[in-house]
């Protein structure tokens, strides 16, 4: 079988960085990011917006919130050296915070170089600074909001939440009081020993977006969630575009964390894997190609199918730059943008009942496919 991507140029990304660098290797410019590659004055605006990531997804929403704001001024903090490394290769400035450490000494340790290294790199001439988090029940990022506001007091400081794909549907607005585990009561009764180090509370949502620290819940307009509806800002896959014709029928199958994610094994990829074999047998594909999951060891979904090796940003920039025809997966975010970027685009989720569990999710999620026009097995 024929590969259905355009070649790209193939970049190595082993550079190490603290702090924002041009990266000598470039690859072609894609539209998705179009926005994040213009002039960033940075050093002459009194109100500048700072985005927390660590997918790249997250980083497509950046591009989609910072094209909403005019004249916006921005830095990117990236907690994935891969990720950090790919806005680099194409022109994008990013501080990449290494949060890896084991114990919590050395938690402690890191923690406090990351939260220095953010307070740092704010311009002097700062007055208004908007900070953007995808979640905040991770520590790593949790614990940037006090010491924003111990460190930066006389700062006006707004936090908004940016879209965490899918998670928004399944992680549902709600009233529940926070309850501690037995690891989060370990963690506070450590965390008294450093007063500069202190963890934000919040009752609702897991993720965080119900509480009233967020003025802002910036969300893609094509998947919708029962979040505060006064808080909601709509966001827009940045490059719609022309489908690439062919009469061929070239199928990409994109992979999907599966395995250790909510007790799932192997036996739940396998079912998955088997549905979605059974569903190509009824179509004639001159080509089959995989596009794993860039945080998964596991190659889920791959049933010896070519394995995808260009350096892509992420599936969604894959697909502007390829001619397949249909896109095939389980119930993947990028699914869900493949159908907005190309509505002509045949994208089929199979599975999706084996891997999502609870009934209300699983229809809710189901509901938001087929109104997009996704093909439901």
């Amino acid at each position: 079988m024929q590969t259905g991507r355009k070649q790209l140029t193939q970049i190595g990304h082993n550079d190490q960085h603290e702090t924002p660098l041009m990266h000598p290797n470039k690859v072609q410019s894609c539209a998705l990011f179009h926005s994040l590659q213009k002039e960033n004055r940075l050093n002459t605006r009194a109100e500048i917006h700072l985005f927390f990531i660590e997918t790249e997804l997250q980083a497509l929403a950046v591009s989609a919130t910072v094209s909403k704001i005019q004249d916006c001024a921005f830095i990117i903090y990236s907690f994935n050296k891969h990720v950090s490394d790919k806005l680099l290769q194409r022109d994008i400035q990013s501080y990449y915070l290494d949060k890896e450490c084991r114990g919590f000494i050395n938690r402690i340790r890191k923690t406090r170089q990351y939260l220095k290294q953010i307070s740092d790199s704010i311009p002097a001439q700062a007055t208004d600074i908007h900070l953007y988090f995808p979640r905040i029940d991770q520590f790593y990022q949790n614990v940037i909001i006090n010491h924003m506001r111990l460190m930066h007091t006389s700062h006006d400081l707004h936090f908004s939440l940016i879209p965490d794909g899918l998670l928004n549907v399944l992680e549902e607005s709600c009233d529940h009081k926070r309850v501690a585990s037995r690891k989060e009561k370990k963690r506070d009764f450590f965390l008294k020993l450093t007063p500069d180090i202190k963890y934000h509370y919040f009752d609702g949502c897991s993720i965080g977006a119900d509480d009233d620290i967020f003025s802002n819940i910036y969300m893609w307009e094509n998947i919708p969630t029962n979040y505060p509806a006064e808080k909601i800002r709509k966001l827009q896959i940045p490059a719609p575009v022309t489908a690439h014709k062919t009469d061929e029928i070239k199928v990409l199958i994109i992979g999907q964390r599966i395995i250790d994610i909510d007790n799932h094994d192997e036996n739940t990829c396998h079912r998955i894997s088997e549905k979605i074999q059974n569903y190509l047998k009824f179509i004639d594909a001159s080509t089959i190609d995989y596009l794993p999951h860039p945080r998964s060891a596991h190659m889920e979904l791959n049933n010896g199918f070519t394995t995808v090796t260009d350096n892509s940003f992420s599936a969604e920039e894959l697909i502007l730059n390829s001619d397949y025809s249909h896109i095939v997966g389980c119930c993947s975010t990028a699914m869900a943008n493949a159908k907005v970027l190309n509505s002509e685009l045949n994208v089929v989720s199979v599975g999706m009942e084996d891997f999502i569990r609870e009934p209300d999710k699983q229809e809710r999620l189901k509901n938001i496919f087929q109104a997009l026009g996704i093909t439901v097995l």
